[in-house]
C-alpha cells in the first residue's frame, strides 16, 4: 500500500487548469540524483492522480504528463495563475501566437 504526503495532496489540489507551474523531479543517473526543473502551463488535470504541463522551447512544442503520486516528484511551485473557462486546453497546441511564461 502507498502512503500519500499530506502535505503534497493539499498542494495538488490548488493546482488548476491553466497555471503556469514549476516542477522540479529528481532523477537517478550513474548513481547520483539529479534535481531538473520544468515549467509550463498545465492544460489538463486527471482527477488528482496527473497532470498534463506544455511548454514551448524554441518553436516546438513538448508535453509531459507527470504523476502526482510519484516519489520522484520534489516540489511543485505556482507561478501565475491564468483563468480559462475550460476544462481542458488542448487548442494550445494549434496556436500560433507563443506564449510567454517568463516570470517578471
Amino acid at each position: 500500500m502507498i502512503k500519500k504526503n499530506s502535505l503534497k495532496i493539499l498542494n495538488f489540489k490548488k493546482i488548476k487548469v491553466g497555471d503556469i507551474i514549476d516542477i522540479k523531479t529528481t532523477l537517478t543517473y550513474n548513481e547520483k540524483d539529479i534535481y531538473q526543473s520544468y515549467t509550463g502551463i498545465v492544460i489538463a488535470k486527471y482527477k488528482n492522480i496527473n497532470i498534463r504541463v506544455r511548454k514551448v522551447i524554441k518553436g516546438i512544442g513538448i508535453e509531459k504528463i507527470f504523476l502526482l503520486d510519484s516519489p520522484k516528484l520534489k516540489s511543485i511551485n505556482i507561478i501565475k495563475s491564468l483563468s480559462f473557462h475550460k476544462s481542458k486546453l488542448y487548442y494550445l497546441r494549434n496556436l500560433k501566437k507563443k506564449l510567454n511564461f517568463k516570470n517578471n
